[in-house]
């Protein structure tokens, strides 16, 4: 589809108070996601909280800044400019009692986690480019720890 008709249906959607943005490529759609969920799912999964829990901690919040920080420092260089503050803010508009799919299938140990399409994908672009994700990397170590021992324990 043509953007400027996207960019019209945009435009009849807000007439009705629905907010659409129109993006300019899909690379841009998928890296703002991607930055987004991976913040979130890594860290309540590592810690199994919610979101409210993760934004309030001193040291969890710095986990999931670190997240954004190291995402968007992989989408640069992808080529999708994100600014780290934006992505906070939208991020601390979610429900504080939002919990992620990833950090739901952990705790139901039979059900496959999203660890490595989320976590994973960040990591890999970021390899391909020599821009490392120390922080990601060390939820994603969290994470496959209590897959483990959740695991273990059936």
């Amino acid at each position: 589809i043509p953007k400027s008709r996207l960019q019209e249906i945009s435009d009849m959607l807000a007439k009705v108070n629905i907010t659409v943005d129109v993006l300019d490529t899909e690379a841009v759609v998928l890296w703002r996601k991607l930055i987004r969920l991976n913040a979130i799912a890594c860290t309540t999964s590592a810690s199994d909280r919610t979101i409210g829990f993760i934004k309030s901690d001193k040291w969890w919040r710095k986990k999931l800044e670190g997240c954004v920080i190291e995402g968007i420092n992989v989408s640069n260089v992808e080529g999708v400019e994100m600014n780290s503050e934006t992505v906070m803010e939208q991020i601390d508009h979610l429900p504080d009692g939002l919990t992620t799919s990833m950090q739901r299938d952990i705790n139901n140990a039979g059900n496959p986690s999203e660890i490595d399409a989320i976590a994973g994908a960040v990591i890999r672009a970021g390899k391909r480019h020599g821009i490392s994700c120390p922080t990601i990397e060390e939820l994603m170590n969290i994470i496959q720890d209590r897959i483990e021992t959740i695991s273990n324990t059936l």
